[in-house]
């Protein structure tokens, strides 16, 4: 699991996310993250886990909540919290 330092962290994690839905990616958030990436890959280098974090924010038009405001705040139609503040 991305993040985990180890296992007893993995354990931490699947617990404190167990309730939360899971949303599937379907062909228009990966459309809408490619459009995002043709977009912005070269001036703001944006990567495909963000634009797909990006696009499922904008398609299922919920905050997304983040430390890391910079990485989101030049795509237009994102409603973003900053998490942490």
């Amino acid at each position: 699991m991305l993040g985990a330092l180890n296992k007893r962290e993995i354990i931490y994690i699947q617990k404190a996310f167990a309730n939360i839905d899971v949303v599937y990616i379907d062909e228009d958030i990966s459309k809408m993250a490619e459009n995002l990436i043709m977009q912005y890959s070269k001036s703001h280098n944006l990567q495909i886990d963000d634009a797909l974090i990006a696009a499922t924010s904008i398609k299922m038009n919920v905050e997304l909540i983040t430390y890391n405001i910079s990485d989101f705040r030049y795509i237009p139609n994102i409603h973003l919290y900053q998490f942490g503040t």
